[in-house]
């Protein structure tokens, strides 16, 4: 039965249930974007993290949702991993800001507002890897120059705002390469593909030569919606 708590993350307001069997907790965070499990060995090791090593793991809890992993899973592994990546860009940033707004919008010309206490009490510091209202606020203060969201006493999405969210991955400067991980093909990769793809201004991407922590075929499917195109090699 979920109890009264606090986000292991975060230290902010939750909801929780220890699972005795398994060693690990369910999290309902809205901080963290929503519900998570966490191993009590990944709860010891959190402070190891800094404020933005926290919101590069609140980052992964949010990218396994839109996966359609409902309630994401946190081990003592995950928590290292998070130490050394990379931040979001300001661009990434703003275009999951976006994209928050838009899933909080009932309907076209929904006024949405933000408080500094939302970012503890809601999703949007989860969405945009923010750690302060100050962040939240200069990302939204680039959305209204950018002219994808109006300030209309609240935050509209324009019709630029949309039309954005539409064609996100057209400035995308990665291209997913999908084929055989086998030595057969490597020279195909380094030679012919890698180079190709490079040579047109791209970014190649292979999955097996990205660190990551997630099921692989989550990962792929990452990959592709960041990616700009899809190169498959079917030999």
């Amino acid at each position: 039965m979920k109890q009264e708590s606090r986000c292991p993350i975060w230290d902010t307001p939750a909801s929780g249930e220890y699972l005795s069997h398994k060693n690990v907790t369910r999290i309902d965070s809205p901080r963290a974007g929503g519900e998570y499990i966490i191993s009590g060995e990944a709860i010891e090791r959190l402070p190891q993290l800094d404020e933005r090593g926290k919101a590069r793991l609140t980052t992964w809890l949010v990218d396994q949702r839109r996966l359609g992993v409902k309630c994401p899973e946190i081990f003592r592994k995950m928590i290292t991993e998070a130490e050394p990546q990379k931040d979001l860009s300001i661009h990434d940033r703003a275009d999951r800001l976006l994209q928050y707004i838009r899933d909080q919008a009932v309907d076209i010309g929904f006024k949405f507002y933000f408080k500094d206490a939302d970012v503890s009490s809601t999703g949007i510091a989860a969405w945009s890897e923010s750690v302060r209202p100050g962040e939240v606020r200069y990302l939204l203060d680039y959305l209204i120059e950018r002219n994808w969201i109006d300030l209309r006493n609240g935050y509209v999405l324009t019709v630029e705002g949309y039309a954005r969210l539409e064609t996100a991955n057209a400035e995308s400067s990665q291209g997913f390469v999908a084929m055989w991980f086998d030595d057969s093909t490597q020279k195909a990769w380094e030679e012919g593909i890698k180079l190709g793809v490079k040579d047109a201004g791209y970014k190649p991407v292979r999955i097996d030569e990205q660190k990551h922590n997630d099921k692989i075929d989550d990962r792929i499917i990452a990959e592709i919606k960041r990616s700009r195109f899809v190169v498959a090699d079917f030999t």
